[in-house]
């Protein structure tokens, strides 16, 4: 994308997500260690290739379906499965409002190869 094709719209959109983002990353190094309220996550599946990837879908607190939502996918550190490090972070952006995927990646965990 060029400079010139960036649109008041799109450029609006950048800033708020970035806004948004920044914002839940700062309270989230402050809150990280204090678990108020363990968030359960659904368990899903979807293809990828020729195999599967499981993942944990983080849902905020109160979840309407028919409410549209910030979402994120979380992958943790390359070796790590989802229930650890991006679990967390997932657990984490869910409690803020934000739903989370967070992603065993192929041939790790519960995904295939």
């Amino acid at each position: 994308m060029t400079a010139s094709s960036i649109t008041r719209r799109t450029f609006g959109l950048s800033v708020g997500a970035v806004a948004l983002f920044s914002r839940v990353g700062v309270g989230m190094s402050q809150t990280l260690s204090a678990h108020r309220g363990k968030i359960t996550p659904l368990t899903v599946s979807f293809a990828s290739g020729d195999s599967y990837v499981v993942a944990h879908l983080y849902l905020p607190e109160g979840h309407d379906p028919a409410k549209r939502y910030p979402a994120v996918a979380v992958g943790g550190s390359f070796t790590s499965v989802k229930e650890q490090m991006g679990g967390i972070y997932g657990g984490e952006m869910a409690r803020r409002g934000v739903m989370a995927l967070a992603i065993d990646y192929r041939n790790y965990g519960q995904s295939g190869g």
